[in-house]
């Protein structure tokens, strides 16, 4: 369970890190005085919001699930504490695929900034 709630932590840091790194990268491909479009700017937002989304999955893996159960019966115990883990994986799982997917995305916008549009 520890390891579990470590990756979590990892994950949120991780993706609370990579915001400001991805906005200056995007700073710096970009030219000085460019003016997105909406949907430009709607589609350089996307990556930075779904590190925002890895960051809420990340503390829901975190969190302690709260559960009822027995302590005078050790199945009950178990069965709780390996639902808490296997959920805590599976939102594990979706945390990382969340910042793969956003460092992806990160990567074609900024790609994108620096071949088309025009530099100053």
């Amino acid at each position: 369970m520890e390891r579990v709630r470590d990756f979590g932590k990892l994950m949120i840091s991780t993706n609370l890190s990579a915001i400001p790194i991805y906005i200056s990268l995007l700073k710096l491909a970009s030219p000085k005085e460019y003016r997105p479009t909406f949907w430009m700017g709607v589609l350089m937002l996307v990556p930075a919001l779904t590190y925002i989304a890895g960051v809420i999955v990340g503390v829901i893996a975190y969190l302690p699930r709260v559960g009822m159960f027995s302590l005078d019966v050790p199945f009950e115990i178990e069965k709780q504490r390996a639902g808490s883990i296997a959920r805590g994986v599976r939102y594990g799982f979706v945390c990382l695929g969340l910042f793969t997917a956003a460092t992806v995305l990160g990567a074609v916008v900024v790609v994108f900034a620096l071949v088309l549009l025009p530099q100053s």
